[in-house]
């Protein structure tokens, strides 16, 4: 076992005296790779999952977009009326509908 010795200074403590390295089994390093290689495969699940979720979401926007007749590239773009005098927007129409999941996505 190692031993490592430290002093207080003031509130902290640092460490005198250890080893540098410390020597590994071959049994120990290949369970450090498992572990490490795990973390990233989990890692690149949650990450796929994260974009599959935001496709999803932005698809859903842009029916909604697409059903009532706005531009579907650009949320905060408003819909202009035969005239010319008025203006709806996205949000207000999500809000007009009471489609509160259309409104949480508009907002992200």
């Amino acid at each position: 076992m190692v031993e490592f010795t430290f002093e207080q200074i003031g509130g902290r403590c640092k460490l005198v005296t250890g080893p540098a390295m410390v020597r590994c089994s071959e049994e120990e390093m290949e369970a450090w790779r498992a572990i490490r290689e795990a973390k990233a495969t989990e890692e690149q699940l949650k990450e796929a999952k994260r974009q599959h979720r935001l496709q999803k979401e932005k698809n859903k926007v842009r029916d909604f977009l697409a059903k009532n007749h706005f531009d579907a590239e650009d949320v905060n773009a408003p819909k202009v009326s035969m005239c010319g005098m008025m203006r709806s927007y996205p949000l207000h129409q999500a809000a007009k509908e009471r489609d509160w999941a259309i409104i949480n996505l508009l907002l992200k």
